[in-house]
């Protein structure tokens, strides 16, 4: 990201007669962009997202069957919450 110097704006790309250049929207300066690298990311609108839930469970050799079906429970109990509150805010939209 990079900033205009004169207001602090942000510089957004802009394609100027077959030229990249970065513009401030607030005071009009650009600025050539040259052989820098630019990267570009796409924004994901909000209902499109999901949220991942992670457990991390150290493995141990031996791990007894009680022992998995606990951790199996664990990771069940937390998709199921995880999922309900992607329900209940999908369908508030």
């Amino acid at each position: 990201m990079r900033f205009c110097p004169k207001c602090g704006h942000l510089l957004i790309p802009r394609k100027i007669s077959n030229k990249v250049y970065l513009v401030c929207t607030a005071c009009n300066y650009k600025r050539s962009i040259g052989k820098e690298k630019m990267i570009i990311v796409n924004n994901i609108p909000s209902e499109r997202r999901h949220k991942i839930g992670i457990i991390e469970v150290t493995a141990k050799k031996g791990i007894s069957r009680e022992e998995r079906e606990t951790y199996q429970e664990e990771y069940y109990s937390v998709f199921l919450d995880t999922y309900a509150e992607e329900y209940e805010s999908s369908s508030e939209d």
